[in-house]
């Protein structure tokens, strides 16, 4: 009874536009009470329906830690793959996007299974591309460095090195710059 009156107290003070935030608060009532799985159902919302909302990663971590807690590992896989493929996501929630590909490349070994064939070079654009779409975010330094090791990885070495050549140039505080001067040490 106490989860159903926080959430008509929640839905009676929540104002316009924070249906993540709602959401999200909803999650973590019934994660309180007990209820996992109806918070993971909760959690999952904010994820496929609020990408680029605060809550995001917040959301897909604690949806993650409770598939995890009752050993639901085929179901946690399939979300991550799934989540996977959210660029928006990914975008915004850099620390989960490292979390996503870490888990994703961990359940892949689980299985056996060979990652799926990527075209480096059709990913190192799409790098290129998000970051002529907004230069000054705060993490153009990864994107220029991504989209140089996939063109590296892609044979196409002079696009490698100026994308890294960028890098150093923009952000020559980063601590990708390292790196970067080493894969131009290597062409």
């Amino acid at each position: 009874m106490r989860c159903w009156l926080a959430l008509a107290y929640l839905c009676g003070t929540a104002s316009a536009g924070s249906a993540p935030e709602l959401a999200f608060a909803r999650g973590n009532v019934l994660l309180a009470q007990g209820d996992d799985a109806g918070a993971v159902i909760a959690f999952d919302e904010v994820v496929d329906h609020f990408p680029t909302s605060a809550r995001a990663g917040e959301a897909a971590i604690h949806s993650l830690d409770v598939l995890n807690r009752q050993r639901r590992f085929d179901e946690m896989q399939q979300r991550v793959e799934r989540w996977i493929r959210k660029r928006r996501l990914l975008l915004q929630h850099r620390e989960l996007a490292r979390t996503l590909r870490r888990l994703y490349f961990q359940f892949r070994e689980r299985t056996d299974a060979p990652p799926p064939s990527t075209d480096w070079e059709r990913e190192a654009l799409d790098r290129l591309a998000d970051f002529a779409a907004n230069p000054t975010v705060s993490y153009g330094d990864e994107l220029l460095y991504e989209a140089g090791w996939q063109f590296y990885v892609s044979d196409h070495p002079d696009a490698a090195g100026r994308a890294w050549r960028v890098l150093i140039a923009l952000y020559p505080k980063s601590t990708l710059v390292p790196r970067a001067r080493i894969g131009l040490a290597d062409l």
